[in-house]
């Protein structure tokens, strides 16, 4: 995929980047250094960009395993199991986004929430429900 970005100068820099196919899902996967960016880029005959301001970014494998280590430790991660696995939020008819609150074990309050069925997935995304959850 060959992708052209605006650096931090206002310069335009194109570079192409291999997709990792073996990462199941709608979206290019590229291998990023840390702090590289990509935009996310539907993996379909059109490659588009699906938005202006969604990236994914490169991160040391020591953060990421951090992150997924306190997302496990908060029981965020057996939720997004559950949720797009047999506990899905239902789909909004009306073509909108469904959303919900959910309780963790540690009583700190999550805001998740659905898209419209337009994705075509069981995508599903969480964030902190209130002030005390942050």
């Amino acid at each position: 995929v060959n992708v052209c970005v605006q650096n931090r100068t206002g310069m335009e820099e194109c570079r192409v980047y291999e997709d990792d196919t073996t990462v199941a899902g709608d979206f290019v996967a590229p291998h990023l250094h840390p702090g590289e960016i990509f935009p996310i880029i539907w993996r379909d005959d059109d490659a588009k960009q699906t938005a202006d301001f969604a990236f994914q970014i490169g991160v040391p494998t020591e953060l990421a395993s951090a992150l997924l280590e306190y997302a496990d430790l908060l029981g965020i991660t057996e939720s997004l199991r559950e949720l797009t696995g047999d506990e899905p939020l239902p789909v909004d008819p009306n073509g909108g986004f469904y959303q919900d609150f959910m309780e963790m074990e540690d009583e700190n309050d999550w805001y998740v929430k659905r898209p419209s069925q337009k994705w075509g997935g069981n995508v599903h995304w969480i964030s902190p429900g209130d002030e005390a959850t942050h």
